[in-house]
């Protein structure tokens, strides 16, 4: 490969990452032999990232503002009443899950506190609020805190955890299917009631 222009190292390097966290998975990422296919210096992506885990986390940062724009999105367009709009942000995630599913995982593989990346945790705590928030405008106006937490915490988890039986197959032995919207309005219907 010929050498990258100046400047253009760090965009090349996350899609080289991105492509090798697809096809083998992030343990498979070697910075040293993806700065030698780009041809520039193994230590020169550690002029741009400390470590691997900042590669990582640079790209996780860029699929969650992706999904935490998605998710504003739905929600100041849409005139719908709000269990269709969490509805809506539900199927955004099952969405975004399928069309990335590398990224999505490496994405929840790790938590950003456990990585140090302090941004990435933020965002995180943007996107799971614009989902709390969501839940909390289904609920009554004088629901309780813990309960709304609680709740949302239920709806994530089964959304989240239906993202990933479906990515990885695990229910495909089982010869269970369960379509996305039976569960996202079985989720929904839960905290309503």
């Amino acid at each position: 490969m010929a050498r990258l222009e100046r400047g253009k190292l760090r965009e090349a390097l996350l899609k080289e990452v991105k492509e090798v966290c697809a096809t083998d998975g992030p343990e498979a990422v070697s910075i040293s032999k993806i700065g030698k296919q780009l041809g520039v210096s193994s230590g020169a992506p550690f002029r741009l990232f400390p470590s691997r885990e900042h590669i990582f986390a640079a790209l996780i940062e860029a699929e969650m503002e992706r999904l935490d724009q998605t998710f504003a999105e739905i929600w100041s367009a849409s005139n719908e009443a709000p269990a269709v709009r969490l509805a809506l942000i539900c199927t955004a995630y099952l969405d975004h899950a399928k069309s990335d599913p590398a990224m999505f995982r490496l994405a929840f593989s790790v938590s950003a506190k456990a990585m140090g990346a302090s941004n990435l945790q933020v965002l995180g705590e943007d996107v799971y609020g614009k989902v709390r928030a969501a839940v909390a405008a289904c609920l009554e106006p004088q629901a309780a805190p813990k309960d709304i937490e609680a709740k949302t915490y239920i709806l994530w988890s089964t959304i989240h955890g239906h993202a990933l039986l479906q990515m990885t197959g695990q229910m495909d032995d089982l010869n269970v299917q369960v379509s996305d919207s039976v569960v996202i309005g079985s989720a929904i219907q839960h905290i309503l009631d």
